[in-house]
This record gives C-alpha cells, sequence and structure tokens, in this order.
C-alpha cells in the first residue's frame, strides 16, 4: 500500500509525463449526459446502434472537445462502422483521427489504449500494440481495459497462452469484464471453451462456427437461423 501511495505521488509530480488531474471529466453542460447514453447504446451489438452511439459522441465531443474518453469510444464507433461496411459510417481516417485526438488529451487513457488495439492490429501492427500495452501496465497495471487489449493483440501475435493469461487477469480484476477470448480458444481448437465464452456477449457467427468444428452441424443452422435479421453485418462472411 505504502509502494503505490508513494508511486501516486511520485506520478502526480509536474513534468512527469501523468495527465493533469481531472481532464477526463468533462466541463461543458450536458456533455457526460451524452457521453453515458452513447455507452448504453453501444452495449447494444449492431451497425444501427453503433451509428447512433456515434452520434451522440460527436454531440459530446462538439460540447467538450476536451474529454478524451469521448473521442475514444467515437473511434471505436467508427471502426466498427468502417469495418461492417456501414453506409455512411465513418469517412475513411475517421476513427485514427479520434484516437490521435484521445491520445493528444491523455496519452494513458485505458479505454482508448483497448479500443486502439483493433485497429492497429487489423493494420498488421500487432506486435506494437502488445508493446504499447506492456508499457501502459507501468502506468496501471490493475485496468482491465489494458489486459483486454493484450487479449487481442497477443491472439495476433501468435501469443495465445499470453492471449488467454492476460483474459485471466482481467477477469481477476473485474469478473463480469467481457474480453474476446473466444476467439483465441478457437484459434487454439479448444471449440467447447470458444462456444462458452463467446456465450457471455453479444455475437454473430463465432459461436455456430465452433459448433459445426465439434460436428453438432443441425445446431450451428439453426442459431445461425435466429441471427438472419443481422446477416447484412457481414455478408460476405455470413454466405
Amino acid at each position: 500500500v505504502v509502494q503505490l501511495i508513494v508511486r501516486s505521488l511520485v506520478r502526480g509530480a509536474p513534468g512527469d509525463g501523468e495527465p493533469p488531474v481531472g481532464m477526463d471529466t468533462p466541463t461543458a453542460s450536458g456533455a457526460y449526459e451524452l457521453y453515458l447514453r452513447g455507452n448504453q447504446i453501444a452495449l447494444k451489438w449492431g451497425s444501427a446502434n453503433m451509428a447512433l452511439a456515434r452520434d451522440l459522441y460527436v454531440a459530446c465531443t462538439e460540447r467538450d472537445p476536451n474529454y478524451a474518453p469521448a473521442w475514444a469510444r467515437l473511434g471505436r464507433c467508427y471502426r466498427f462502422l468502417q469495418k461492417f461496411g456501414a453506409q455512411g459510417g465513418a469517412v475513411p481516417g475517421a476513427a485514427e483521427k479520434a484516437f490521435e485526438r484521445t491520445f493528444q488529451l491523455n496519452p494513458h487513457l485505458a479505454i482508448a489504449h483497448s479500443a486502439y488495439t483493433s485497429l492497429q492490429a487489423d493494420k498488421g501492427n500487432a506486435q506494437e500494440a502488445m508493446v504499447r500495452l506492456l508499457k501502459m501496465l507501468e502506468w496501471n497495471e490493475n485496468d482491465p481495459e489494458i489486459f483486454k487489449g493484450l487479449v487481442h493483440a497477443c491472439r495476433y501475435c501468435g501469443q495465445l497462452d499470453a492471449s488467454v493469461a492476460a483474459h485471466e487477469r482481467a477477469r481477476r480484476l473485474d469478473r463480469n469484464f467481457r474480453t474476446s477470448v473466444a476467439f483465441t480458444y478457437f484459434a487454439m481448437g479448444d471449440y467447447e471453451k470458444t462456444f462458452y465464452w463467446y456465450g457471455t456477449g453479444p455475437g454473430l457467427y463465432l459461436d455456430a462456427l465452433a459448433l459445426a468444428c465439434m460436428g453438432r452441424l443441425t445446431e450451428a443452422a439453426a442459431l445461425l437461423w435466429t441471427r438472419r435479421e443481422q446477416f447484412h453485418l457481414a455478408p460476405v462472411l455470413m454466405t
């Protein structure tokens, strides 16, 4: 406890690179309400919900341009809409600009580092993402968002055991926290755990694919049929 207190005091000293206290607190009236509404809607997976959440985050950043968490979640929305090809979802480079603004405001914001990992990994820079997140642990080793990012980055780097370990650490910090560990278990060929962990959040296809890999084709087909209205989110994949 003493070491943690001393560390926090040292980090709080002027000029040490630590973000100023209170920078992640919105100052404009109504900005935080917009942010919370966006968070709630973004929990409901789908392009329509993410587009609505995007609009709320945009409104939030317009009211308070210096509120870093809103920029981070806006970047995540842009990335989702861009990845799934939603019309009018995000112009090219919108996600990158949102994350760039976030890191300008707060280079140590955990939710930004976690959300940015997916974009970085898809660009072929998973190793850089993994190194970035490991360095972030020097600043904050008790935020599950950092370990969530490591689950993703380590998997893309082929470090599957490390990916699972990062998931386990995130769950120890928050027993209800969700990560992408289901995809790690699928890469390991553990389809039972893939099916279990994919079922802890909203999904589209991986649980059905795990069932198919276990030879349970009838169940897989039936599961996909219940989601036929969502196939437009990833038409090539679902075909």
